[in-house]
């Protein structure tokens, strides 16, 4: 879930979820947006330069809205009833906004998708998520809006919002035994997929193009509960993942061909977590939602994230 957004579009903001409230920090000094609790946040600074931020906690979304001055409003209220609310992503399509949220309720994990804008208020259920809720959103050159996620099964699945048809296209299945993912877009068209997935008795990460036929193992052995990111950049593709053992990564120089041997990441410490608790919207364009850090149709370079992974370690 995530828990920092770092906006950078002329004025540089640092959103983040402390001890459960919503803090902004321009450089300067911190302000207590709210002091109700959240659990996470997403957001995008739109074509008119106007951040939007939106925090989900156990019943609720709120949005939070800066043009020079916050404002806030509540988008769901208690619309979880008994269920609860976590996992909230958001992007914007022309005028509209996307939000997309898990609710838990009658012991299973809903995905709901909430479009809102031009008169246009409107709640539909996805599919039924896994037990950890992983899912990811972006959208592609024609403003369709494709969705990754791990069903209830243990299932990857993936589904595609076409817009200018306002409906879904049939779900598409990808792979089986699968506990966690990370889906990137590339420049090519191409789509990145990193998972960790269960084989006989032992969890792999593993890493394949949608162009690809099957998954190429990287990493033998993780943990059950073992996260993976992907970073793509020019060139390159980083896969990184941590446990209980510490985080390693393996890189590849021919756009995910092959990868080298996988090695410790001993420079910056905890990389993954921080890299899948936060991410920096560098346009306005922003286009794109995932667990790495990423700027709208551009994926960040790595050497930026590097930069923002160090300041983050050096706090500590």
């Amino acid at each position: 879930m995530l828990n920092k957004l770092i906006i950078d579009s002329g004025t540089r903001l640092v959103i983040e979820i402390k001890n459960n409230n919503i803090i902004c920090d321009d450089g300067k000094h911190e302000q207590l947006l709210s002091d109700q609790l959240y659990n996470d946040l997403d957001g995008y600074v739109t074509d008119s330069g106007i951040t939007e931020i939106f925090a989900s906690g156990d019943t609720y979304v709120t949005r939070f809205t800066y043009n020079g001055v916050w404002h806030k409003t509540d988008v769901v209220s208690n619309a979880a009833g008994s269920g609860k609310i976590k996992g909230v992503k958001a992007l914007t399509v022309g005028l509209y906004k996307n939000l997309f949220y898990s609710v838990y309720k009658n012991g299973k994990n809903i995905l709901v998708h909430h479009i809102m804008g031009s008169g246009i208020d409107k709640v539909s259920a996805v599919d039924y998520l896994g037990s950890r809720c992983r899912y990811t959103v972006f959208c592609d050159g024609n403003d369709n809006i494709n969705i990754w996620y791990v069903n209830e099964t243990e299932e990857l699945c993936s589904a595609k919002y076409i817009w200018s048809q306002k409906k879904y296209s049939q779900k598409e299945l990808h792979a089986q035994n699968v506990l966690n993912l990370c889906v990137v877009p590339c420049k090519s068209g191409d789509t990145y997929i990193a998972v960790v997935q269960k084989n006989k008795g032992y969890n792999e990460v593993c890493f394949k193009s949608k162009s690809d036929e099957n998954f190429a193992m990287l990493g033998f052995g993780v943990d059950f509960n073992c996260d993976v990111a992907v970073v793509s950049t020019e060139g390159a593709v980083y896969v990184q993942w941590i446990d209980s053992k510490g985080c390693a990564e393996s890189v590849s120089y021919d756009g995910g061909k092959t990868f080298g041997r996988p090695s410790d990441v001993h420079n910056i410490k905890s990389a993954l977590c921080k890299m899948c608790a936060y991410r920096c919207v560098q346009n306005y364009n922003v286009k794109t939602v995932d667990l790495c850090v990423s700027g709208g149709k551009k994926l960040l370079h790595e050497s930026a994230i590097i930069e923002l992974l160090k300041k983050e370690t050096e706090n500590e």
